[in-house]
């Protein structure tokens, strides 16, 4: 990838382009996720945005009533970045232990109280579970009963270890605005390129939204985003598989040692339970950087709820992560 763009770029510098993106990116990325719908899919249904997360805030613009659901635990992103906007978030249970029956109820709740938008997150970020189909069936069903949106995030539907990731779009196509990331399926964290694939009144809505939050998405990252769409199939594979296999390794690890953690259906990390040591994730998170060097996550940034929990990234080298669990083994034992 970087030998092209550096081909690409020694040629004709594009500067600007149209506000949904490079036509044959959309008809790249029409034809590699037509399987998750049963209509054609058009280009016209599709938005180039830069990284996921600027996706995700052009949405939060466009949102009825400026009223949002979002996952208890979540992506910290999803609140800061929505409450910067003044858009007033409800909660509805997903974890730290899943109970599929209370989080349906939550969001039929949210929905009852007038809430017309709903962000959904599978594989979910920080637990790596995933929906059954029959809960996700149920939500669509949700959100066609009281007329809402579905915005599902599936960033980790690469990451899926062997498990089917079904989405709301298999359900309610119309209501739903599918995010994804480049970056991750193709490690390339930081080059921001992501898309949205809509209803085309509502990908035009949100093309203007997006060039206003941030003119056009990075040509460069979008020629990468071709070249890895076109050439890199094989990468997301082996990519996903290393991922796996430091996942498996350190749930026997884990199990071997005595230390609790949710074993993940998808996504790309772990999370361990700290709450046997009588102290904070965020305790355990600063004595893992200050004594060990290691860099871990707090539960507790994605939700109260989360404050016995420590999300650990396994999409790194196997020498890098072998060490991490020894020191991990070391600092709980401790």
């Amino acid at each position: 990838m970087k030998q092209h763009l550096a081909k690409i770029i020694q040629g004709e510098w594009k500067g600007y382009l149209e506000p949904s993106g490079m036509k044959n990116l959309r008809e790249v990325i029409k034809y590699k996720f037509q399987h998750l719908y049963e209509n054609e899919l058009s280009v016209d249904q599709i938005l180039i945005t830069t990284g996921a997360s600027l996706g995700l805030t052009s949405i939060y613009h466009v949102i009825p009533n400026k009223k949002l659901l979002v996952p208890q635990l979540g992506f910290p992103l999803y609140k800061k970045t929505a409450e910067q906007i003044g858009v007033q978030l409800t909660s509805y249970h997903i974890g730290p232990y899943v109970d599929w029956d209370k989080t349906l109820a939550d969001i039929e709740r949210g929905f009852k109280e007038g809430i017309k938008s709903i962000l959904w997150n599978i594989p979910h970020n920080p637990l790596g579970v995933i929906a059954p189909k029959d809960v996700v069936k149920s939500l669509s069903d949700l959100c066609s009963k009281y007329n809402a949106i579905c915005i599902s995030d599936e960033v980790y539907r690469d990451f899926s270890r062997g498990n089917k990731v079904f989405s709301p779009v298999q359900f309610i196509p119309e209501r739903t605005l599918f995010v994804h990331s480049l970056s991750k399926a193709y490690g390339v964290a930081g080059i921001r390129i992501g898309f949205i694939i809509g209803h085309p009144h509502i990908i035009k809505l949100l093309s203007q939204v997006h060039w206003n939050c941030n003119m056009s998405t990075s040509w460069i990252a979008q020629e990468a985003a071709l070249y890895a769409l076109n050439n890199l199939d094989d990468y997301t594979h082996s990519l996903s598989k290393k991922v796996n296999e430091n996942m498996s390794k350190a749930c026997e690890v884990f199990n071997y040692n005595g230390i609790p953690f949710i074993d993940p259906q998808g996504g790309i990390f772990i999370c361990i339970d700290v709450s046997p040591l009588k102290i904070s994730s965020r305790k355990f998170v600063s004595n893992a950087l200050n004594n060990k060097n290691i860099d871990l996550m707090s539960g507790y940034e994605f939700g109260i709820e989360g404050d016995s929990l420590v999300r650990m990234n396994c999409g790194i080298n196997n020498r890098d992560f072998d060490e991490a669990l020894k020191r991990i083994i070391q600092i709980y034992s401790n």
